[in-house]
């Protein structure tokens, strides 16, 4: 890739974030999670996913708070062992996917990134 500043900046995010049986509203700049007698206070900022499984509930304004810091939220099963829909709020810079589906869609180049993936992992 010739261009590194296309890649996503996750320095100091949490990767990710699972909840199953909670409520979360808007809070602020962030979210609220409400489970059982606990509230969880998160800014959004610092997430790059949010997992949501069984039971949980999501307010629209948290979902626009969640987009606005270009998160993304995944609905899944129980223990995110099914992945069932994601969605992602705009980052304002698609050239990342655009490059992706681009090499995804030509089969040498696909199996280029594959080599040099290996390689890069195996050294090989």
């Amino acid at each position: 890739m010739s261009n590194l500043r296309i890649l996503p900046k996750i320095r100091d995010n949490i990767s990710f974030l699972y909840f199953e049986h909670c409520r979360i509203e808007q809070e602020a700049k962030g979210i609220a999670i409400f489970q059982e007698k606990d509230k969880y206070s998160i800014p959004c900022t610092n997430i790059a996913t949010l997992m949501l499984g069984p039971g949980t509930s999501i307010t629209h304004a948290a979902i626009a708070n969640l987009a606005k810091a270009a998160c993304t939220v995944q609905w899944v099963g129980a223990e995110a062992m099914r992945f069932y829909s994601c969605g992602q709020g705009s980052s304002n810079n698609t050239e990342r996917l655009h490059h992706q589906v681009k090499i995804w869609t030509e089969p040498q180049q696909r199996l280029e990134v594959v080599r040099r993936m290996y390689k890069f992992r195996f050294g090989e």
